[in-house]
């Protein structure tokens, strides 16, 4: 049983699923910083 066949494609793309909601959940906790900390320098460069 070779490492090729031991990876099926069913695993494959429900690996791919996994890494890409992955990805999206780092996306939107950098999103979120990078909003956090552009509203906090845009209220301290021009006070409302």
């Amino acid at each position: 049983m070779t490492f090729r066949h031991f990876i099926t494609p069913k695993k494959l793309k429900s690996a791919q699923k996994t890494i890409f909601i992955f990805q999206l959940k780092i996306i939107k906790k950098t999103v979120v910083k990078f909003f956090f900390i552009y509203n906090s320098f845009a209220s301290l460069v021009e006070p409302a």
